[in-house]
């Protein structure tokens, strides 16, 4: 089973216009790094993209990426939470 053991929010954007809004790096297992995932919301949801790396004009090709359902919800769930504390965070520091 795949375990996220460490987040880390790299960058926040505060456009509320754009759609990436922030980066990512997490480890799993205590034993593999995932670094430069980005942090999107669309008009219903936000999610992530895996790192990727494009090939042509118009062609990506992910770097990483989970194989399952299960796997995504997991890094998914463990990015976004850490995501909304980190923009809390920063709210309250700008506020303070």
């Amino acid at each position: 089973m795949i375990e996220v053991t460490n987040v880390r929010i790299h960058r926040i954007f505060n456009d509320p216009d754009k759609m990436f809004v922030g980066v990512a790096s997490i480890v799993l297992n205590d034993a593999i790094a995932i670094n430069d995932i980005r942090i999107l919301k669309s008009p219903d949801k936000m999610f992530v993209a895996m790192p990727n790396r494009k090939l042509g004009e118009s062609t990506y090709k992910d770097m990483v990426h989970p194989v399952d359902h299960e796997t995504r919800k997991i890094i998914e769930e463990a990015i976004l939470s850490a995501y909304i504390q980190a923009v809390r965070e920063q709210e309250e520091s700008e506020e303070a």
